[in-house]
């Protein structure tokens, strides 16, 4: 008896790469959200959601509140974390934003969303009072006792997505 080699038709396998370097940045988003210390959203996650403004992802997030507030230039959304303070019920507490690590306080009647558009941004790190802020977060000259809001946005030249794939020859 011979036997004769038959091929078994496989699934095709889908890979797909976040790629193929990652940012510093990036890197140490990575392990702050192993630790799980407060809500975190990287692009694709971001992408889902679809948002129009950068406050349609922080809508997300229990304990923000988004506030309307008229101003000069139209109405905004104001980013505030609930805080308990007792007897006398919440009350709105200011947060303290970092975009690419570096403190951006939010002031006057401007928002966030005035600033960052979503489609620049490639995470988002949100901390919900001083427990859960890591220590490189840690303001509290900026009032980062509320709450911080950390944005990760591409910066100059840099391009987190994939290369486009080169012209065919033929």
């Amino acid at each position: 008896m011979v036997l004769a080699s038959a091929p078994i038709p496989l699934k095709a396998v889908e890979v797909e790469v976040e790629g193929a370097r990652i940012l510093p940045a990036m890197r140490a988003f990575q392990e702050r959200r192993a630790h799980g210390n407060g809500h975190y959203f990287n692009r694709q996650e971001i992408a889902r959601i679809q948002p129009r403004v950068i406050t349609d992802v922080l809508r997300r997030v229990p304990g923000v509140q988004i506030q309307p507030v008229n101003g000069a230039f139209g109405s905004n959304d104001m980013v505030r974390m609930a805080r308990t303070t007792g007897v006398t019920g919440g009350r709105p507490c200011p947060v303290l934003f970092y975009v690419n690590g570096t403190p951006f306080p939010v002031t006057g009647d401007l928002s966030i969303n005035q600033y960052v558009l979503p489609e620049d941004v490639i995470a988002i790190e949100v901390y919900a009072g001083t427990s859960q802020i890591p220590p490189e977060f840690q303001a509290n000259l900026l009032n980062a006792r509320c709450g911080v809001i950390v944005i990760w946005t591409r910066e100059g030249n840099e391009d987190d997505r994939a290369p486009a794939p080169k012209p065919s020859d033929g």
